[in-house]
C-alpha cells in the first residue's frame, strides 16, 4: 500500500514547504519513489527543487482537481503522492475530500495527513473541523519549531483538539534548520541532498543533522519500512 501524503495548514508561511521537501528527502533516502503533487502554479517552491521527481499541478480546490488527484493515484499505484497543499486547496480539499476518501479502498490507498500548526487558537479550529471531515484517516499535527518551543504551543497543548490527534496520530515536531542554510536550497532550487553535497564541511554537518532528526520524526510515524542510509 502506497500513501497519499497531504501536507497542509490553514495558513501559509508556517513550514510546509519545508515539511514537503523533508518528507522527499525522507523517501529518497529510503528509496521509495514519489509523484508530487502541486496545489498552485505560481508556488511551486517544492517542484522547483525536485524538479527530477514526476509531478503535476492539481487545483484541489475544485471538484475536477479532487477527481484528478484520484486518478493520479490509480495511475501511478507504485508510488507515493505526496501532495504540497495550500491553505486554498485545503479549503477544497475539505469540501470534495469524500470523493477521494470513498476511493481509497478501490485505489489500495491510505489517506495521511501532516498538518502544520502555529500557536493561535484560529489554527486549532481549522484543525477541528478537518479531523471532522476526514474522519477514519490518520492526520498528525506537526508544530514547526521555527514558530517556537513545543512547550509555547500552549492552546495546542492543553486542547481536546491534541487528544483527538493523538487518539490515532500523533505530535510531531519539526525542528528549527538554520535560515542561512535553508535559504541555501530555496534559493538554489537543490535537494535537500544536493544542498548537503555542496556545502562547507560545518553547515554539512548541521543540515545532516537536522535531516536525521526528520528521518527520525518520519521513522516514529511508519511513513515507510527504512533502510540504513548514510545521509
Amino acid at each position: 500500500m502506497k500513501p497519499i501524503y497531504i501536507v497542509g495548514s490553514s495558513k501559509g508561511g508556517v513550514g510546509k514547504s519545508l515539511l514537503t521537501m523533508a518528507l522527499l528527502d525522507y523517501f529518497s533516502q529510503i528509496g521509495q519513489s514519489c509523484f508530487l503533487v502541486e496545489t498552485e502554479s505560481r508556488l511551486m517552491d517544492v517542484h522547483r527543487s525536485y524538479r527530477h521527481l514526476p509531478f503535476a499541478v492539481l487545483d484541489l480546490s475544485s471538484e475536477l482537481g479532487s477527481i484528478g488527484l484520484i486518478d493520479l493515484a490509480y495511475q501511478h499505484p507504485d508510488r507515493v503522492i505526496v501532495v504540497n497543499a495550500t491553505a486554498m486547496s485545503i479549503e477544497g480539499i475539505e469540501k470534495y475530500s469524500q470523493n477521494l476518501i470513498t476511493e481509497l479502498a478501490a485505489l489500495d490507498r491510505q489517506l495521511i495527513t501532516l498538518w502544520v500548526i502555529d500557536r493561535l487558537t484560529s489554527s486549532l479550529d481549522s484543525l477541528a473541523e478537518y479531523l471532522k471531515i476526514v474522519r477514519g484517516s490518520t492526520v498528525h499535527a506537526v508544530i514547526n519549531n521555527y514558530l517556537g518551543d513545543e512547550d509555547y504551543f500552549y492552546a495546542y497543548q492543553n486542547s481536546s483538539v491534541k487528544s483527538s490527534i493523538e487518539a490515532a496520530g500523533k505530535s510531531l515536531v519539526l525542528p528549527v534548520l538554520n535560515s542561512y542554510i535553508c535559504d541555501k536550497f530555496f534559493n538554489t532550487n537543490a535537494t535537500i541532498e544536493d544542498a548537503a553535497t555542496g556545502m562547507l564541511l560545518g553547515y554539512r554537518s548541521v543540515l545532516n543533522s537536522w535531516r536525521k532528526k526528520c528521518h527520525d520524526m518520519f521513522d516514529s510515524i511508519a511513513v515507510a519500512k527504512p533502510r540504513s542510509v548514510e545521509c
